[in-house]
């Protein structure tokens, strides 16, 4: 007893002490504070508060490790401290310890349920970790408690947003912005305007993301991504002001180090695999880091049929399904075992179906999984082979593969390009989208398949009612160029080329897809600018998958886009029996249709640079002979060449992953 009173009454006699250190540690003493802490603790090595605030010194310097230590002990002395807790937390993250992190803010939570700070630093944890849903609800709680906080609404709409309830974000961010239109610090901010111009651009509502993220831009010339959203918002509407200079800039962040575009983005603007790679080093570091434990460890499997799973949010009525799920089909079940891992939408169109029936387990994980929890699904099955098919894509999740859950991972088809990251170990392509001297471009393993690295289904039905060219709004007779490529492949450089090729086959038109209002509108004044008549563009609306495969007949020939090819469109124009025109580039995306086309045996239809490609197109024109002799050719090859050998395709494609070796 007499022990403890001592022990009580050094305590007491402390507490004034640690109030002026704690006092001289606010006002940025830092040093001083430690020396403090320390002295108190030589006199009562249990003190709580000395122990917690020396931890946060220790945090505040960089020692993060003896921080967490000594708050830790402090939480041992005394366990109901709400600011220790959520001081190691702070610890914690810093670590990647996120679970560990949860906890002790959860516990903080508990302890002072009717504290903002703790709830909006919980919710900020669970954006990070990707668990949307509990994020919402803990900011629907929160809000209750005060309903006119702009920060809860931000913090709000921004799991809303990432749980891809579009309209309840904007509506939440709108709420944030009426309670203080420049929510504190500008930093905030620009972050809510960031996440609205890009579910605008989501929702295809790109002239009000580009009024938004020109406002960013004003603010902040190199906020995170937002010129390089700017030419995103741009290039689908075909709008083409200003766009040299964005793509200026965008360059120059990249040079600088910045994170200033989405890798799929720049594939649209420039053709140099070098600009490629650092992009995309720079973006995954940021959003997709290496910095989480290894699943897989290098223990060996023992599995009698190789275990492979293919991750999508594509696995639906989508260009990616269209083409894959064929070999999905044939693969040999005596020698692999194949997992669809399904994260995106799930109608029940008839590829659906015929997925659902290809694979032996479909597992989906859209319900709100985060990456860490579909890594740890994938680990527990002992997957072999993890295969991405979105890699930077709309809706790509390259974050599950920074967990390593499988011993090889491997990127393929959906993005065509370098990821960048350490922990993707294969990228599966030929040697002519990627030539080997390229191999230093690429953080990922080439893995190259002998023909086409592009898998094609051979049972794609093609409707037999062909459209008459006049219910297309076609010329019955006249020369008809076609690109059905997505407006943003489409540069004012294309474009000027198939203006010129226009103005010199008399009567000739151009047939496009229908993009929006605007973007119809943008191509048309611009084909006037150059001196064509508006009428010669003529758009295509959407159809069924066979339909549109039919409706290729109606057209002479297909044109290219560059610096990203035609991808599917050039097999599906190809598959329909219409000639594709290409000019390979320097980049995987940009050398696609030469792989197909030399898959084809059909070297003619690729030329060596611009003026090739437009007198090509021209001759074609006017002598409708030699053009009806390559299409007999293709007629031909489409049965014996290997481009649409589904059969053959899924073979090699079997034998290159047997021969893969695993992460060391």
């Amino acid at each position: 007893m007499a022990n403890h009173q001592t022990s009580s009454a050094v305590t007491q006699q402390l507490i004034p002490l640690i109030s002026d250190i704690i006092a001289m540690h606010k006002q940025g003493r830092i040093g001083e504070a430690e020396a403090g802490y320390r002295e108190v603790l030589q006199n009562n090595p249990a003190e709580p508060d000395a122990l917690h605030y020396l931890g946060l010194v220790c945090l505040q310097t960089g020692r993060t490790e003896d921080g967490l230590n000594w708050i830790s002990q402090s939480l041992s002395a005394k366990p109901d401290q709400v600011a220790a807790l959520g001081n190691r937390a702070m610890g914690y993250m810093a670590t990647g310890k996120l679970s560990q992190a949860q906890q002790d803010l959860e516990n903080a939570a508990k302890l002072d349920p009717n504290s903002v700070g703790i709830k909006v630093n919980l919710a900020g944890l669970l954006l990070r970790m990707g668990k949307f849903r509990d994020a919402i609800h803990v900011m629907e709680l929160t809000r209750e408690l005060a309903p006119e906080s702009a920060k809860i609404h931000q913090v709000l709409g921004t799991a809303l947003y990432g749980d891809k309830r579009y309209q309840e974000a904007l509506l939440s961010f709108e709420k944030a912005m009426q309670i203080a239109p420049d929510l504190g610090d500008q930093e905030s901010l620009c972050s809510v305007l960031s996440n609205t111009s890009s579910i605008f651009i989501i929702q295809g509502n790109m002239s009000g993301a580009v009024n938004i993220l020109q406002r960013i831009l004003s603010l902040d010339a190199w906020y995170p991504l937002a010129i390089g959203d700017l030419a995103a918002a741009k290039m689908p509407q075909c709008d083409w002001n200003d766009l040299d200079q964005i793509k200026q800039s965008v360059l120059e962040g990249i040079q600088a180090g910045l994170n200033s575009i989405n890798p799929f983005t720049l594939l649209n603007l420039v053709d140099d695999p070098q600009y490629h790679l650092a992009c995309a080093k720079r973006y995954s570091q940021e959003k997709f880091p290496n910095t989480n434990e290894p699943l897989y460890k290098g223990q060996h499997y023992q599995h009698e049929r190789i275990k492979i799973a293919y991750l999508s949010a594509d696995l639906h009525d989508h260009a990616t399904a269209h083409l894959m799920v064929g070999m999905f089909e044939k693969h040999d079940r005596t020698k692999f075992e194949v997992y669809a891992v399904s994260y995106g939408v799930s109608d029940q169109g008839p590829v659906r179906q015929r997925l659902l029936a290809a694979f032996e387990h479909f597992i989906e994980v859209n319900n709100g999984e985060t990456d860490a929890e579909i890594a740890q699904l994938l680990h527990r099955l002992e997957i072999d082979i993890a295969i991405d098919l979105k890699g930077f894509t709309h809706e790509g999740r390259v974050g599950i593969f920074s967990y390593r859950p499988a011993p090889v991972q491997v990127s393929y088809l959906g993005y065509p390009g370098t990821l960048g990251v350490s922990y993707m170990d294969y990228v599966i392509a030929d040697r002519v989208v990627i030539p080997e001297d390229q191999q230093c471009f690429y953080t990922e393993r080439l893995a190259y398949l002998p023909n086409c690295y592009q898998i094609t289904d051979d049972r794609r039905a093609i409707a037999d009612a062909v459209p008459a060219r006049i219910a297309l709004g076609l010329p019955q007779d006249a020369m008809v160029y076609c690109c059905f490529n997505n407006p943003q492949k489409i540069t004012s450089q294309v474009f000027d080329i198939w203006m010129t090729i226009l103005k010199a086959v008399p009567g000739s038109v151009l047939w496009l897809f229908k993009g929006s209002q605007e973007t119809d509108t943008n191509l048309k004044r611009e084909a006037m600018a150059r001196g064509v008549d508006q009428n010669r563009l003529v758009f295509a609306g959407r159809v069924s998958q066979a339909d549109h495969l039919a409706r290729h007949k109606c057209a002479d020939l297909f044109l290219d886009t560059a610096p990203y090819n035609a991808h599917t469109s050039a097999s599906d124009a190809l598959w329909a029996g219409l000639p594709v025109l290409t000019v390979p580039g320097k980049s995987f995306a940009s050398r696609v249709a030469a792989s197909i086309l030399l898959a084809l045996d059909m070297p003619e239809l690729i030329a060596a640079d611009d003026d090739q490609y437009a007198a090509q197109a021209i001759e074609y024109g006017f002598n409708r002979n030699k053009l009806k002799l390559v299409k007999e050719k293709l007629k031909v090859n489409i049965k014996v060449k290997p481009l649409f050998n589904t059969e053959l395709f899924t073979r090699d494609f079997e034998a290159l992953l047997a021969s893969l070796s695993p992460a060391q």
